[in-house]
């Protein structure tokens, strides 16, 4: 609500967190909260808003990507060979 009220056409990005190096024992976001949080910034009046980093989520089905985006094996290996152009 605060950035919204400043100017709701601020672009406001979610990045999905890639577990790695020190931090590797965390786990990875899953899609459902990403959305939640893209629906909760909405709600408090930003419109535009993105989620970054798709390939790093861990989803079942993500509302508006399509299946052909590669996302993060939920063993948390790393993709290989796959590029999101």
């Amino acid at each position: 609500r605060y950035i919204a009220g400043i100017n709701p056409e601020i672009p406001y990005a979610l990045l999905a967190f890639q577990p790695h190096f020190h931090m590797a024992d965390l786990p990875r976001v899953p899609a459902r909260w990403a959305g939640d949080a893209e629906a909760a910034a909405r709600s408090a009046g930003l419109r535009n808003v993105r989620i970054g980093n798709l390939h790093l989520l861990v989803r079942r089905e993500l509302p508006g990507v399509p299946a052909s985006v590669p996302q993060a094996p939920e063993d948390g290996s790393r993709l290989s060979g796959q590029s999101l152009v």
